[in-house]
């Protein structure tokens, strides 16, 4: 005759996977249509609720296309053959010389 025997630590598992632990909350998206030159918009999809987030400066600038881009004031090395570093991404261009 053969005996099968209930493993309940498998059972506990499952149980805390299913219904205990808390399921993986996302971060809140920036919804992009929405940008100002000042203020982000993010949609959070566990309340769905929207919320803004305002700046005392500009965090944003328009682009060419005219989308708000993302100011990134980084110096980094620049494509101008003429100087070796640049702003990488913003409303002006800033061009810096090697000495």
């Amino acid at each position: 005759m053969t005996s099968y025997r209930l493993n309940l630590g498998w059972l506990w598992l499952l149980i805390q996977i299913l219904f205990l632990i808390p399921a993986y909350s996302q971060a809140p998206e920036e919804v992009i249509a929405s940008r100002t030159a000042r203020s982000k918009v993010f949609f959070d999809r566990e309340n769905d609720t929207y919320f803004t987030r305002l700046y005392t400066k500009p965090v944003h600038y328009r682009d060419t296309s005219g989308c708000f881009r993302e100011i990134d004031s980084r110096v980094v090395a620049s494509s101008h053959p003429d100087y070796a570093y640049e702003v990488a991404r913003g409303p002006f261009k800033a061009y810096f010389k090697e000495d």
